[in-house]
């Protein structure tokens, strides 16, 4: 095929692939949430996402609302996500706090709720230590301030300090009222549910789903730090204990339902 001949194919694909974004995601769904939860690799999702279409993650951030050939991408834009008018968002906000209307495909990434723990652990104990972490993250600073004052001197000290709605965040980011089974199930909702473990793999299948040319990209990884004392773990596990069995009962059920559809 001449050169020039196969060039207007390409741009008359990618037409016809923006024609149908703009109207469905899959046929069914005219955008795409995601429930993100920190420290789960939630923001290299939203990278690929944004990636995918040429969005500056950084522009987003500070301005919470860009347009692109038609689309709009949305980040902790309250009132944007509420009414839908966007093609692509995401929010660190709760279910019973923010959901967008029908017709939206939801995404979320769940996490060890250990490893989530001690990944928050390790970011803040960056932002106090490393000035240039801090420069990064400059406009979050007022949030940060806040959230420093859990550091105490340890993590031991952490555990006792941060309140339960960051502690047990992925529970009660789908249950006000940190019920296990209420979760389980407002996470089976979701059109579909990653894992920080398994995100390449996730990722590849979100793609097909969508139809979307996702490329992940490993984005804020927390610097490393010794492991805390074995006691202190084991303290850290018996507060998670209920987002432990949050996870368990998510990963049997897909699993049960995943054997069934094959």
């Amino acid at each position: 095929m001449p050169l020039l001949t196969r060039l207007r194919c390409q741009r008359r694909a990618a037409w016809q692939q923006y024609l149908s974004l703009r109207g469905r995601i899959g046929g069914d769904y005219k955008r795409i949430y995601h429930y993100h939860i920190r420290k789960t690799a939630g923001t290299s999702l939203n990278s690929a996402f944004l990636n995918t279409f040429g969005i500056d993650y950084e522009q987003l951030e500070e301005c919470r609302r860009v347009r692109k050939g038609g689309l709009i991408f949305a980040q902790h834009n309250w009132p944007v996500i509420k009414r839908g008018k966007f093609f692509y968002a995401s929010s660190h906000a709760a279910v019973h706090q923010l959901s967008p209307p029908s017709g939206t495909f939801t995404v979320t990434v769940l996490r060890d709720p250990v490893d989530r723990l001690l990944s928050h652990y390790r970011y803040l104990m960056a932002i106090r230590n490393d000035p240039q972490v801090r420069q990064n993250e400059a406009r979050w600073m007022e949030t940060l301030q806040r959230e420093m004052q859990w550091l105490g001197d340890s993590f031991a000290d952490f555990l006792t300090l941060i309140p339960r709605e960051h502690l047990q965040r992925q529970l009660y980011t789908f249950s006000e009222r940190y019920d296990v089974e209420e979760a389980t199930r407002a996470i089976l909702d979701c059109s579909a549910v990653c894992f920080t473990e398994t995100i390449d793999a996730d990722l590849e299948r979100l793609a097909r789903q969508l139809n979307l040319p996702l490329q992940l990209r490993h984005e804020r990884r927390s610097a490393p730090l010794p492991r805390p004392p074995q006691a202190d773990l084991e303290q850290a596990r018996a507060l998670l204990a209920p987002e432990i069995e949050l996870l368990n009962r998510v990963r049997l059920r897909l699993a049960v339902t995943s054997a069934s559809a094959a």
